[in-house]
């Protein structure tokens, strides 16, 4: 991830406890991939649509939860070309962008990290 994107991802995370819930809870996930596609008028947009998976204990009893997502990356190629932050892959997340598939209010975007 792009050094600012990762920085507001971080405070974002941090803001609404997120990471704070998902240790209480034990939270574990399994990510499947359905679909990946460029974008046929920018080869840096990336779509991906996927179903998580999220497996959590609540009050000593484990809970299922699985959702589909639809998530938008923009990427942008890394000054350090093909380095072991990228994965060797010349590219860092600039941007993403998710939203819920069949959730109500799935048209609303939700967070976000930008550049």
């Amino acid at each position: 991830m792009a050094p600012n994107s990762a920085l507001i991802f971080a405070r974002h995370l941090k803001q609404t406890g997120i990471l704070d819930q998902q240790r209480a809870e034990s939270w574990q996930a399994v990510w499947t991939p359905q679909d990946i596609s460029i974008d046929g008028a920018d080869p840096y947009s990336v779509r991906v649509i996927g179903k998580q998976e999220i497996t959590k204990v609540i009050a000593g009893a484990a809970e299922r939860e699985s959702h589909q997502l639809h998530l938008s990356l923009k990427l942008v190629a890394d000054p350090q070309r093909r380095a072991d932050r990228n994965l060797r892959s010349g590219f860092l997340v600039a941007s993403f962008d998710y939203k819920e598939l069949g959730a109500p209010g799935a048209e609303a975007p939700a967070a976000r990290a930008r550049r």
